[in-house]
Formats: structure tokens, sequence, C-alpha cells
């Protein structure tokens, strides 16, 4: 029976401790949170690890107080769509108000394109063009939008480059005979309808509404080109150029291999994954994947975007519209930059 009591008077012990820090804790001694922010409408969430304790409240102004929150030591999360999300540890003094200051940055974001498939039957169509004229020229390029150019062997030591659209053929230009696989035509991205033709190491800016034709000399084989800052930017294999019609001279560009002018003041520039030293440079060893970057050219200051695994080939501006295109040139969105 004595026993039996001890066991009772030892459980009613344990319960009003327990019961006691309940009050203590979540009772008496509540705390006020004050946070200030730049944003609007934002998400806070207070996490004690130890005691897995958790409080989730939504903020609608920048400005907002969260009252009775129990006395301990938290993990606080800033959070809101579109936002780089923000943790830090609090560190909780006893009946004091904390007030924190928090500024939430844009999150960019990568939304990948789905463009629009011709019609199975113009596809088909498309299809025996195609193969007609692989068969009957000497070499054959179909730009989509633009259609197809071709290029005739005269049987002597030159070629005719033809431009068929609409069912039409307009001659372009006659050139000195190479082998086919010197060959190659691809668009100048944000120019308007301008294409880089390439016989061997010689390089041709073909304009498509005034059919001017500019010859330059470029060795190295260029992945992609596009024109930028009163200047054609050639982008190879592992370097940049920038090109000026009216010096006809090239200037290596050493600081990025792609990049766009975001604003006055501002690129958007890609450092690779792979580009070590570069990252040392800028102090953002810490970032493995490719970086979409903000750099200020007048400060010199960089501002990290995007961390991000997809492999990044080409970066243009369509239509005032930022896009990215990856190693298998599927085509991605950039918006929400800050």
């Amino acid at each position: 029976m004595k026993n039996k009591l001890t066991a009772l008077l030892l459980l009613i012990t344990w319960i009003a401790s327990i019961y006691w820090m309940y009050y203590y804790f979540f009772i008496l001694n509540k705390w006020d949170l004050l946070i200030n922010t730049n944003i609007k409408n934002y998400d806070v969430s207070l996490y004690n690890k130890k005691l897995k304790i958790k409080f989730n409240h939504n903020c609608l102004e920048k400005i907002c107080k969260i009252t009775d929150i129990a006395s301990f030591d938290y993990e606080i999360e800033i959070s809101k769509t579109w936002y780089k999300s923000i943790r830090q540890n609090i560190k909780v003094e006893k009946n004091k108000e904390l007030k924190i200051n928090f500024n939430l940055e844009k999150d960019l974001v990568i939304l990948k394109v789905n463009e629009t498939k011709k019609d199975e039957k113009t596809s088909k169509i498309d299809e025996l063009r195609e193969i007609n004229l692989l068969k009957k020229n000497y070499a054959f390029f179909n730009l989509d939008n633009l259609w197809y150019f071709y290029f005739i062997d005269n049987l002597d030591d030159t070629i005719k480059l033809f431009w068929q659209k609409d069912k039409k053929d307009t001659f372009i230009y006659s050139f000195n005979k190479v082998l086919k696989k010197e060959i190659n035509i691809i668009p100048i991205d944000m120019s308007e309808n301008e294409l880089l033709i390439s016989i061997w190491d010689e390089k041709y800016i073909f304009n498509l509404d005034n059919f001017l034709i500019t010859k330059t000399f470029f060795p190295q084989n260029i992945v992609y080109a596009k024109y930028m800052l009163n200047n054609y930017y050639f982008i190879t294999k592992n370097w940049s150029y920038l090109y000026n019609l009216q010096t006809n001279k090239f200037e290596y560009f050493y600081l990025f291999k792609d990049f766009l002018m975001y604003d006055s003041e501002n690129y958007l520039w890609i450092i690779y994954d792979n580009e070590i030293e570069k990252k040392k440079n800028y102090n953002l060893q810490d970032f493995s994947w490719n970086l979409i970057v903000k750099y200020n050219y007048k400060t010199k200051k960089i501002k990290v975007l995007k961390d991000t695994s997809i492999i990044i080939e080409k970066l243009v501006l369509n239509d005032d519209k930022i896009y990215i295109y990856n190693s298998s040139w599927d085509k991605y969105l950039v918006y929400n930059i800050e």
C-alpha cells in the first residue's frame, strides 16, 4: 500500500512539473517578435529543433508583429513565392520584444518553353521537299521560319547559294568551292534578319532585307552569333569575340563567354561550372553549378541570381524577353530578375 502511495505521489509530482514548465514557458513567459521586411504578404516559420515546436504565421504588411510566442531559441524562416527564403537563428531574451529586419531578394525563375509543333501534313510536305533538295544540291540548310538555303555545285571551283521561300528560289552569292563539312549557315541572334555564312575560314554577314553581304575573316569555328552593343558577338567552343563591321576588327572578350546587356549599368553573365578560376576570383567557390549573375560594369560588383544544373549553351534577348538554351537546344524563359 505504501509503495502504491509513493508511486502515486511521484506521478502527481511529475505531472505537476510538466504542467509548471508548460505554464511558465507557454503562458507566463511569452514574448513578441517584430519583423520589418521590404515586401508584403510573406510567411514566417519559427521552429525549435529540441522540443519540435513550430509556429507559422502569415504577414500581410511589411511590418509584422507576432505575439505570445514561448520563450525558446528558434530557427526563423521568412519566405514568399518567387523570392529567396531567408533563414537564421534567433536568440530569445525573456520578457523583451525582439526586432529583426529582413530584405528578401527575388528568386530568378527559369521556365521551359514548349515550342509549337508544325502541322503534321505541312511537316510531311516539308520533309519531302528537304529530301528532294538534299538529293540534287551540294549542301542544304533548313532554318525553320526562314525556310531553306542550299548550294548548287557549278562543276568548277565555285558554288552558288540560293534561298527558297514560298516556293521561290532567290540567288544570293557565289563562293569558292570547299568541302561540304566546311560550310555552315546560322542565324545571328538579336539582329534583324541576318545570317552568318561560314565557308571554311571565311565568314560572311548576310542581310535578308537588303541582300547586302559582307565578307570578313575569322579562322575559328563559331557555335553561334548575335548582334549586341553595335557589335557582332561570335561564340566559339571555348572563347568569345566582338566584331565591329565598320572597322573590320575582332576583339577577344576575356571577361565573359556569354552575356547580355540587361540595363544601362548591368550585364547578365553566365559563369560556367568548369570556370573554377573565375569563380575563385569573384569568391564564388561555394557554387558548384552554372551561375547566372548580374554584373555591374561600373562598380565591378557581381550578384548571383541563380545556381542551376541546366547546361547553358546560349543566352539571348528576343522581343524584350530573356531566354537561355541548354546543350540540347531546349529553350527556357528567364524572368523575375532582381
